[in-house]
């Protein structure tokens, strides 16, 4: 599993539509620093490396046969951080693919949520793009920004899905809206009212537009969420969708727990909860004391006296109601997460990811500065290899050739082999800095971070010759 985004676009969508919002696309590709990987000459060498997005072309199929238009970002230029390719074609739509009676594509995409088979022919009327894992990395946002332009334009022809939130639309929205001439607005699954108009239209029973509406909302599912599901739907649908809900469950069940804690916090009758819930196993067992543990545990409206009048139970729930040992050890935990973010907070480089940026006389954590010391005194031995002297006898183009041949885990841009190259090229001693890029053993992400801080970070590697002063003399002994 991995975090990504899908859009889903309807097949009603017109060819004159979707190039008009993939044109606007554009103007966010230029705008972010969306990069991705390819094979490109620098210097007249032929490197794999992140390059900034752009729209080209490019010949595809068995036999290079097929040609088609569009972009491809696989992470940040600026942060080099990356996951999976994500492209979007400028030709998505064809002639023989238009359907005007489409439905929406909000539609199209709710098997990716409820218990809909994706082979129904009810779903197959839209194109469903994307899906790749961005791994919440930075251009998770930027992707995020152009789905929400594609949605705002085509209105009920697309929809953005995946793993978003309302905040985070929010504030694609917000960077979308800074280079933009017409302002986009959030997805509809963010707005109650928008998300209503469009599951109104869903050719399915009350009962499930009640569930696909639950389900597909992003705001926050509080009492106030409650009060607008009672405005928006009848009472027969919702004890169909409740009895539905908890059909699956006896009340010892571990799913029970987040059914009992929506049904509360949304503001249904505790009164009629008992009439949906199943006290008892396949044996005939009863477990109406669990049942009041778990009403309790949701700490929602009530307290012990409304369970006791209700179900007139014994004592067993004062021992219910007692504290969580669970609660005691998720606190001590959070304690502790805020005291380890409160002391990385002193420093400007934290975490190995910000080794590339360090800046001349930036703080760094003393225990991550210890670790680049021996590790810098480790990697310059590597110098001391028969091949380093027999490529220093060869060209200064065999050696940058040499480098990339050999490279199989240090993913750079194209401006920082660039630089890699001219200084090999005008300042041979220079080879020493880059030789072990390619000879040391990649074991953890952490090295992949101060590698890259090393070779294109002046400031850093010079800095790193005073750690390794500092730290690097036990282990080179």
């Amino acid at each position: 599993m991995g975090i990504s985004i899908h859009i889903s676009i309807s097949h009603s969508v017109t060819k004159e539509e979707w190039t008009s919002v993939y044109l606007e696309t554009l103007r966010l590709v230029e705008a972010f620093p969306f990069a991705e990987r390819r094979k490109v000459s620098v210097r007249g060498i032929d490197t794999v490396c992140l390059v900034p997005t752009r729209e080209r072309k490019e010949r595809y199929g068995w036999n290079n046969e097929k040609i088609r238009t569009g972009w491809f970002a696989d992470g940040d230029y600026e942060s080099l951080c990356t996951a999976e390719e994500y492209y979007l074609p400028g030709d998505l739509i064809t002639d023989d693919a238009y359907d005007p009676d489409a439905p929406d594509a909000m539609f199209g995409m709710l098997p990716a949520y409820l218990p809909y088979e994706w082979k129904d022919p009810r779903f197959q009327r839209c194109y469903d793009l994307w899906g790749e894992k961005t791994q919440g990395e930075p251009y998770h946002m930027y992707l995020l920004a152009v789905a929400c332009l594609i949605e705002s334009r085509l209105g009920r022809k697309a929809c953005v899905y995946g793993d978003i939130t309302k905040g985070q639309c929010r504030k694609a929205v917000e960077m979308a809206n800074s280079y933009l001439d017409h302002k986009i607005d959030i997805p509809a699954r963010c707005n109650p009212g928008t998300l209503l108009e469009r599951v109104k239209s869903f050719p399915v029973s009350e009962q499930e537009r009640l569930a696909i509406y639950i389900c597909l909302y992003l705001g926050n599912k509080d009492a106030l969420f409650g009060e607008s599901l009672r405005r928006y739907f009848s009472e027969a649908a919702f004890e169909a969708y409740w009895t539905d809900r908890f059909g699956s469950f006896q009340v010892t069940m571990r799913g029970v727990d987040d059914a009992i804690k929506d049904y509360l916090l949304w503001g249904f009758s505790l009164e009629k909860l008992s009439g949906y819930v199943s006290f008892t196993d396949g044996g005939g067992k009863e477990y109406y004391n669990d049942y009041v543990r778990k009403i309790m545990a949701a700490k929602l409206y009530i307290n012990e006296k409304d369970c006791k009048d209700i179900l007139k139970i014994d004592e067993d729930c004062e021992k219910a109601a007692a504290h969580d040992a669970s609660a005691v050890f998720n606190h001590a935990m959070e304690m502790k997460r805020k005291a380890w973010e409160e002391e990385r907070a002193q420093y400007k480089i934290s975490e190995p990811e910000d080794l590339p940026f360090y800046e001349m006389g930036d703080s760094i954590r003393p225990d991550l500065a210890e670790m680049v010391g021996e590790y810098f005194t480790f990697y310059r031995s590597i110098i001391k290899e028969d091949r380093f002297t027999e490529l220093m006898n060869d060209t200064p183009k065999a050696r940058c050739e040499w480098l990339v041949y050999q490279n199989r885990s240090i993913l750079l841009r194209d401006k920082d082999w660039d630089q890699i190259y001219g200084d090999i090229m005008e300042n041979p001693p220079s080879f020493e800095r880059y030789y072990p890029m390619v000879r040391v053993k990649i074991t953890e992400d952490s090295l992949i971070y101060l590698i890259r801080a090393i070779t294109i970070n002046d400031d850093f590697y010079r800095y790193a010759f005073t750690l390794e002063e500092k730290y690097g003399k036990e282990v080179s002994q």
